[in-house]
């Protein structure tokens, strides 16, 4: 009988490399055509500038913050609206603040008293201030009555160069703190809120502001109280003060951006000024209306929507408009063609100069002669003034993408707000279309409607949305360059994309067999983050071996050399030096000065052992299990020569050694030689060094450069990890590279020692509280400072030891020697003594701490194999327990770090 052939599925099918970019091929096509086809919809919306930033303010939940928000859907994707570098911005903007010349000339404000606090001038004295061409005519620009605000607040206003303004009257809106906000911004742009009492009332209801203090600020905004009742009857209209005289409040600012309060900033306000404004060259830049292009559509929509409560003086307002010259939006309105007769005013960008100043002076008066609506006003002064404004009416899209906009909180029951005023009047007339169209005398505004209706049908077709698409050009790139992406995606060995492997040839057969009661896979700590998105780059290995060995050769590299304190008989390993005696050592710019660095008792190993250490001549990476507190597991990912030119050194105790003959894992090559895989075996006579395992593990961690003396670099990597990456490629990666003498990995949590000292108490990874005190006392007392940018190169007072590169040199050494000191002085928590040692010690350590993620690719961690009825010795019993203020009294020498530590902490985040 025939045998049934089976079919296989070829190996390229059985890939779910290749399924999942195949999937991720077409899910792109269908998203592209999509993209294409839909006019008002974008997939991939994202934000413009998002800095790492911790929230401004914490509002309580009662306030509602974020109720309400309306949403949007319009695409962002099409926005023309594209930002700079911030740093290149910020200081673009400051050398023009410096620079008065890009803002003159300055024109004069008429002064004077009146009952009216812009002086209530007729139509025609308004209309003759709109010819400006002579700088020596007083303009009215309001102020014909006080501005009712604190003489503290008005000094403060005075001086802002660059401010953001916005108002809150009647409580008709929340406070809401700006996002995505850079570094500097905070420092050099104000943020001024005005308010009135009845909002100023709703801030204390809420406990937003304290009634003790007289200046108020709710995260970036100082909150400015307004006397309204001096001003206008309608919180609108006293809105309009700071909304269009800003120029006149903020005398000496040289930019401003006005914010509608239901309006929340989402981008820096440096990076809107200088792409809307600066990149412009404009004095203007305010968004166009959604809907209207018109006036008169705006005007017919204020009253049917009953925005205003008087239809007749609408009717009014827009009759002297158009007898006075209002046209409708045309292509001819040069030099505003494709854009607009009606804004979005709730955002407005302005650089103040001569023609932004007067455009808001001209229409806060007729704001006044009429009624808040400033859109009616807008095209009417924006068309009639000389000279002209230059004006950026940019696409709502981009006010939809810096800004999201929620409603207002008026109640259907409570106070009136907003534009209807305290006392609303009765509505004289329900508007219609006909509204403005006279039919028993002959409107002024009968040209203009006849005009507008005329320019309405004449508006060019667009051309085909197929033909004139941008969306349309990048989804195809897209398509692609994902097609691309996909097939590099399953070729690529790493499976990162853009990420090449630095072998030819790795190791690909496992370097040791275990027995399975072993468990050296067992409890591996996951991790989250993707390899493929580390800052690590690893050059090529054979440049990279070639490069090492080379330096290993040239003696040059180490030079000058440590000199050691030689001393026998003592009794510690390190023989306990005093605190003062230790910290002379700090200082080591000569030379001749011989530094303790343990070995005052003999080191308790073979001669075999000790030959074969002093002849590692260039790389050695080294780890150590005392007490059975780990697995022993292999490196992986290592190169071709790795195993040839590299020493591989574990540091054990007979308690580990038991555990490894009970596994049957040592072989014995020579008499009391032994070898798992990589590494080779140390046998450690511990009970002759220190009672706690621990500080035995210290020995070869800090004083590597001393037991391998002939080493020019060394790796050292705690038992609880396994390498994965060769160690050659690290060390050029993270040292040579970087031009630094030790490589270590930054905390993933803390950055001050303070916060690991009060960790390691809390958390009992040290069983003496009461010495735990008595070392960070003694470290305050001689120096020890929190971490702040003032430490900078140093990103971290705190790191995460269980992996150190050295160059081994004079700095890595000296550091070396001195923080084992340390730890025999006080216990083997190495990361509480790091950065004293590493802050007070000089020459300066060159240091690369790196990035948490970078250590997170290069190893795995697994948990330690301590059984709950195992201890690491006969610790005493604990004498204290951890809180948080353990490290503070009124005698404590940590007082002024703790301090410190708060307020650079709040910085920080």
């Amino acid at each position: 009988m025939g045998k049934t052939k089976s079919f296989k599925t070829p190996p390229l099918f059985e890939s779910k490399l290749l399924c999942t970019s195949l999937l991720y091929l077409f899910t792109t096509l269908f998203l592209a055509l999509y993209n294409t086809l839909s006019p008002t919809r974008c997939l991939f919306r994202s934000s413009p500038f998002d800095p790492l930033q911790t929230p401004l303010f914490l509002y309580p939940p009662s306030y509602g913050v974020h109720k309400h928000a309306l949403t949007t859907h319009r695409s962002s994707c099409s926005s023309p609206l594209f930002f700079s570098d911030y740093l290149d911005v910020f200081k673009e903007i400051e050398d023009l603040c410096k620079n008065s010349s890009a803002f003159t000339p300055v024109f004069r404000y008429m002064e004077g008293n009146a009952h009216s606090f812009g002086g209530n001038f007729n139509t025609k004295e308004r209309i003759s201030f709109f010819d400006h061409r002579n700088d020596n005519v007083d303009v009215p620009c309001g102020f014909f009555k006080k501005f009712p605000i604190s003489n503290a607040d008005r000094i403060v206003m005075e001086k802002c160069r660059v401010v953001v303004v916005s108002a809150i009257f009647n409580n008709h809106d929340k406070i809401r703190q700006p996002r995505g906000l850079g570094s500097k911004t905070l420092d050099t742009v104000c943020f001024f809120m005005f308010v009135d009492d009845t909002t100023l009332k709703g801030f204390h209801y809420h406990q937003l502001v304290s009634r003790k203090f007289q200046e108020y600020k709710i995260g970036a905004w100082r909150i400015v109280k307004v006397l309204s009742n001096y001003l206008y009857e309608n919180p609108a209209m006293n809105g309009v003060i700071p909304k269009y005289l800003v120029h006149r409040l903020f005398p000496n600012s040289k930019f401003s951006v006005w914010i509608d309060a239901k309006l929340q900033l989402t981008v820096d306000p440096l990076l809107l000024i200088h792409a809307l404004v600066v990149t412009e060259n404009v004095d203007m830049a305010i968004s166009r209306h959604p809907e209207f292009i018109h006036t008169i559509e705006e005007a017919m929509a204020t009253a049917r929507w009953r925005k205003w409560w008087d239809v007749d003086s609408l009717q009014a307002q827009m009759e002297t408009y158009c007898e006075n010259g209002l046209q409708p939006w045309s292509s001819n309105k040069l030099p505003y063609p494709s854009v607009a007769d009606v804004p979005d005013s709730s955002l407005i960008v302005r650089k103040h100069g001569l023609g932004s100043n007067l455009f808001s002076c001209l229409l806060f008066n007729e704001l006044e002669a009429f009624n808040p609506r400033d859109q009616l006003a807008f095209a009417y002064v924006r068309d009639n003034m000389s000279p002209k404004l230059k004006l950026n009416m940019f696409d709502v899209e981009v006010l939809e993408q810096v800004a999201v906009e929620y409603r207002h909180n008026l109640k259907s029951f409570g106070t009136s707000f907003g534009e209807e005023g305290s006392k609303p009047f009765k509505r004289t007339k329900r508007a219609t279309h006909d509204l403005l169209i006279n039919t028993t005398c002959c409107s002024k505004c009968q040209n203009y409607l006849h005009a507008t209706s005329s320019s309405s049908t004449t508006t060019p077709n667009t051309i085909a949305l197929f033909f004139r698409s941008k969306r349309l050009c990048f989804s195809l790139l897209y398509l692609l360059t994902t097609l691309f992406l996909a097939l590099y995606h399953y070729l690529s060995p790493t499976q990162c994309l853009f990420r090449s492997s630095p072998f030819d040839h790795p190791l690909q057969t496992p370097l040791f067999t275990y027995p399975s009661s072993y468990g050296e896979h067992k409890y591996a700590l996951t991790t989250h983050r993707s390899v493929c998105n580390s800052s690590i780059f690893f050059s090529g290995y054979r440049r990279v071996f070639k490069e090492i060995q080379e330096l290993c050769r040239n003696s040059s590299v180490s030079t000058p050399v440590l000199r050691y304190m030689q001393g026998k008989n003592s009794g510690s390993f390190g023989a306990y030096f005093s605190t003062q005696k230790r910290i002379s050592y700090f200082d080591h710019s000569t030379n001749n000065v011989e530094v303790p660095c343990g070995f005052f008792k003999e080191f308790p190993i073979t001669d075999s052992d000790r030959i074969a250490m002093e002849n590692c001549s260039g790389v050695v990476v080294v780890s150590a299990i005392f007490n059975n507190h780990d697995k022993i597991r292999q490196p992986r990912g290592l190169g071709s020569k790795t195993l040839d030119t590299v020493c591989f050194f574990m540091f054990v105790d007979e308690a580990t050694l038991k555990g490894l003959d009970y596994h049957q894992l040592i072989i014995s090559t020579k008499s009391d030689e032994y070898r798992i895989g990589a590494w080779r075996i140390v046998k450690v006579s511990s009970h002759e060094l220190y009672d706690n395992p621990a500080m035995n593990g210290v020995i070869p961690k800090y004083l590597v450069h001393r037991l391998f003396p002939n080493s020019k670099f060394s790796v050292w990597i705690d038992a609880k990890l396994q390498l994965t990456a060769d160690p050659l490629l690290l060390i050029h990666s993270l040292v040579v590279s970087e031009n630094v003498d030790m490589a270590i990995s930054r905390h993933p949590f803390f950055i001050h020692t303070m916060e690991e000292a009060m960790a390691t108490a809390r958390w009992k990874k040290w069983w003496d509280v009461e010495s735990l005190q008595t070392q960070m006392e003694t470290y305050c007392e001689n120096g020890l400072q929190p971490w702040t940018s003032n430490k900078l190169p140093y990103p971290s007072d705190v790191p995460d030891s269980a992996l150190i590169l050295r160059k081994h040199g004079l700095s890595s050494n000296l550091f070396s020697c001195l923080v084992f000191n340390e730890l025999e002085a006080f216990n083997p928590r190495d990361q509480l003594a790091f950065a004293y040692v590493r802050d007070g010690m000089s020459p300066k350590l060159k240091l690369n701490m790196f990035d948490v993620k970078v250590f997170e690719q290069v190893a795995m961690e697994y948990r330690h194999s301590l059984k709950s009825s195992t201890t690491l010795n006969k610790q005493p019993k604990r004498i204290a327990i951890a809180s948080h203020v353990f490290l503070v009294n009124s005698t404590s020498s940590c007082s002024n770090y703790l301090s410190k530590m708060w307020t650079s902490t709040q910085s920080y985040y």
